[in-house]
């Protein structure tokens, strides 16, 4: 236990290398200098504020803190985090996977707040990184003090440091104890095995990020195959299999949950149908491997001289450390003296190699592009499982190196491997020659060259003297090495701020919140970034995210600039801002009486479209379309009357249902929201005849509805919103949102938790089969 202790408090006095000023000065981890460069932040900006420390995060400041905090809200309404009303009319907030309200570290943004929950919640990952690369060291293969190095290494690793931000760690810390479990499993240790698999697999889908748990289950699954097939004993292959694809299946069950309203949210999703055409931007092009030995070569945002239109977060994630690389290059000069461990060299050989060639863009991988669910995979993320299985693959042959006295000679690999990557070095530093020296960076690139070779000597010379120093110098010697190496190559890349700093106060921002709930806000206008007054609580008619339901986006992009045409009133965009000093993006010259400027506010003006339908307004008629594309054209007419007509599509239980309406007439009566939550929308109407309520928030499945308790159908009205035919009279409709996949997956949850207890009930006194 003393053991295990030292290595906690060293992980934790680590952390504060990578965040100095949160340990000593109370900042918070967020890069919410991005505000500063637009209005309304940009009157809050600290007096020595030039630029954003690295640009490269705008989803931390535009997503990942506004699924926390619509979370939040959510939770202090007393509703399941189910629905983010705040952006795009509404759109599904657990079912996008990356909001993770599942995930159980997420309870800290709830117990200590969005700013210093997030901070925490950055440094558990961190920490439980390092750690369970620790716990899990003697399946992997390591001994005592090697356990020390790896855990250092995978904590600090450039991957795990540059995307601590994202949800990208919170899967990557379950993969020692993944490629453990199958370790335990191909040693017959078939009960930790199968309880590690398990505790791996629903912290993997938990985590918050499908593509990358995708990518690294396959490649510890692909190395547990050729691991069966070069170890032989085809006896018990058929019962190391079983016990591997039952761990996977009860942590499947158990995360129900979240993943079956992810599958279905993705079915209903306008972006995973479009995700195959932007996975060429993710590409490595192959003079960027550079990264993998000089991680700083092309720049960074922070040493403010990022040539190129290059993102230095995903070459900077290819640096493994050069301790590692030494390590790696070792096995060659070492490969007759341990059958066992180069069997985990070859069997880790063709995931590694695929991932890199994928990522890179091998023409003889490039089909793999073109297969179901690889199409949508960022190619950049084919390289993750390369990511942990190289550094491990590093500290074993460390190991290895230092289990006997070694002469100088053996070190052949690594002298033949630098002077490969030298000759690569030198091919791509005079091909960019010209450019480096023309946008001055030259000298920049220099330091950084000579940084790389220095790293590279010292952990030469340690390997040529192991056998004069005493083992546990020698591995103290490698950790620092290693953690030096690894801090200085992503310093600078994490933001730390001054609480009072992230999403500061602003007069703009106060107003908005003044106008109350629902309120919806056009910000597009006003150049406000999608996204950015979500932890506000304001409600923004665009969003910046990674899946946009189908409905809503396809709407707006049919509609386009001819939503002026008739269709904008009943859309309820009740408030407009502008930029002051640019150009109006909305047609107020076109319709000067529908805008009532309310006052300027740091230099962004809000104005009141007079026009607007409130959120719940009824309309009297009906008119129904075969398909989609004439129900837009019927829309974009400048003759088409929203306020006595709605557009929708044909159904047979629809035109039933609505058969006794006329096409297009007024309607007398009143729709009064009279509570409007996350997941419950509550509307009192009196209607003076039978007609249909539209309440202009997105139409999704999994939203019900009751009047006067009565269970009701919902219709897509104008193909994006929701409506309601009601009869005459004095009626309150009660919106709920509950999707029917979220009850499935938590009666498979409870199954599989069941499940889980049963066998390990069954298996506790049952004595461990032996190879």
């Amino acid at each position: 236990m003393k053991y295990i202790v030292i290595q906690a408090l060293l992980l934790f006095l680590l952390l504060g290398f990578v965040f100095p000023d949160t340990f000593l000065h109370g900042e918070v981890i967020a890069p919410a200098d991005l505000l500063f460069p637009q209005r309304p932040w940009s009157e809050h900006a600290p007096e020595d504020f030039t630029q954003p420390q690295n640009a490269l995060m705008p989803d931390i400041v535009a997503a990942f803190m506004p699924y926390y905090a619509a979370a939040n809200f959510a939770l202090n309404e007393g509703c399941w985090p189910l629905w983010n009303p705040y952006e795009f009319g509404g759109m599904p907030l657990m079912a996008n996977c990356q909001s993770a309200v599942f995930y159980p570290p997420r309870v800290l943004h709830y117990a200590f707040g969005l700013f210093w929950g997030q901070t925490l919640f950055i440094l558990f990952k961190l920490w439980c990184c390092g750690m369970l690369a620790f716990l899990c060291a003697r399946p992997l293969g390591l001994q005592r003090g090697w356990d020390h190095l790896f855990s250092i290494l995978w904590m600090l690793a450039s991957y795990n440091q540059i995307w601590c931000n994202w949800s990208l760690p919170d899967v990557s810390l379950w993969l020692p104890l993944l490629v453990a479990g199958i370790e335990l499993i191909l040693g017959a240790k078939y009960r930790q095995g199968f309880f590690a698999i398990t505790t791996a697999g629903c912290g993997l889908l938990l985590a918050g990020h499908p593509e990358t748990a995708f990518m690294m289950a396959l490649g510890a699954g692909t190395y547990f195959a050729l691991r069966l097939l070069l170890d032989g004993g085809y006896n018990q292959l058929f019962k190391k299999a079983v016990v591997c694809l039952g761990g996977w299946g009860v942590a499947l069950l158990v995360t129900a949950p979240q993943w079956l309203p992810f599958s279905e949210y993705l079915t209903q999703s306008y972006t995973f149908f479009e995700r195959a055409e932007s996975h060429a931007d993710m590409v490595y092009s192959p003079g960027e491997i550079i990264s993998a030995w000089v991680p700083r070569f092309y720049g960074t945002w922070f040493d403010d001289n990022h040539w190129g239109n290059l993102n230095s977060n995903l070459l900077g994630m290819l640096y493994i450390g050069l301790t590692a690389w030494v390590g790696l290059m070792l096995h060659l000069s070492m490969r007759k003296e341990n059958p066992a461990l180069w069997k985990r060299c070859l069997a880790n050989s063709i995931p590694v190699a695929m991932g890199v060639g994928i990522a890179f863009n091998m023409p003889s991988l490039q089909w793999v592009h073109s297969m179901p669910i690889f199409n949508t995979v960022l190619a950049s993320y084919h390289i993750t499982y390369s990511i942990f299985a190289l550094p491990l693959l590093g500290v074993l042959g460390l190991q290895q190196w230092c289990s006997r006295p070694r002469k100088s000679t053996q070190l052949w690999p690594v002298l033949l491997t630098a002077l490969f990557v030298a000759g690569l070095i030198t091919f791509v530093y005079r091909f960019n020659l010209a450019y480096m020296t023309q946008v001055g960076v030259l000298p920049f690139v220099h330091k950084q060259l000579i940084i790389a070779g220095a790293v590279f000597l010292l952990a030469l010379v340690c390997m040529a003297l192991q056998h004069r120093l005493p083992k546990t110098l020698f591995i103290a010697l490698l950790c620092i090495l290693g953690a030096g190496d690894l801090l200085y190559a992503n310093r600078g890349l994490n933001v730390t701020m001054s609480p009072e700093q992230v999403y500061p106060d602003t007069q703009l921002t106060q107003v908005l919140q003044d106008l109350g709930r629902p309120a919806r806000i056009s910000h597009g206008e006003g150049f406000i970034p999608s996204g950015l007054t979500v932890p506000y609580g304001i409600e923004d008619w665009l969003a910046y995210d990674g899946l946009y339901p189908d409905s809503m986006m396809r709407f707006q992009i049919k509609m386009g600039g001819e939503v002026w045409n008739a269709m904008e009133p009943a859309c309820a965009k009740t408030w407009y801002l502008h930029h002051d000093g640019q150009p109006h993006q909305f047609p107020i010259e076109r319709y000067p009486d529908r805008f009532e400027k309310v006052g300027s506010y740091e230099g962004i003006s809000l104005y009141k479209n007079k026009v607007a339908f409130p959120r719940a307004y009824l309309v009297g008629g009906i008119s129904l379309f075969e398909e989609s594309q004439a129900l837009f054209t019927h829309m974009r007419k400048e003759e088409f009357k929203p306020g006595q007509q709605v557009a929708a599509l044909h159904t047979d239980a629809l035109a039933a249902s609505t058969k006794h309406l006329p096409e297009a007439t007024p309607i007398q009566g009143t729709a009064t929201i009279t509570s409007y939550r996350s997941t419950e929308v509550v509307i009192e109407v009196d209607a003076k005849q039978d007609c249909i309520l539209v309440l202009a928030d997105t139409y999704f499945p999994g939203w019900h509805v009751t009047i006067d308790d009565t269970p009701s159908t919902i219709f897509p009205a104008y193909y994006a919103f929701r409506g309601v035919t009601i009869p005459e009279g004095q009626h309150t409709l009660r919106f709920t949102y509950w999707p029917r996949s979220l009850s499935i997956g938590l009666i498979l949850s409870f199954i599989g938790m069941a499940l889980g207890l049963l066998i390990a009930w069954r298996t506790w006194k049952m004595p461990q089969a032996r190879a």
